[in-house]
């Protein structure tokens, strides 16, 4: 799955996390240890605070680019 925010990032679930590609910049996203899984099935925009919702087969990421982990 894949979903752009309003940032203008796009954001690629694959069967090991996710990627992100910011201009012509692929970056990649280490999934927190609780989830026990990095295959992404579906990712989402928060429409109100800008933070990408990640769905894993083993449960649901909230993450914010800009809130510090």
């Amino acid at each position: 799955d894949f979903v752009e925010d309003r940032y203008g990032v796009m954001w690629v679930g694959t069967g090991g996390g996710v990627a992100t590609l910011s201009g012509t910049k692929w970056s990649r996203l280490s999934l927190p240890s609780l989830v026990d899984s990095q295959i992404v099935n579906t990712l989402a925009e928060d429409p109100v605070t800008g933070a990408v919702w990640i769905g894993t087969t083993r449960g649901l990421v909230w993450y914010h680019p800009f809130v510090a982990e």
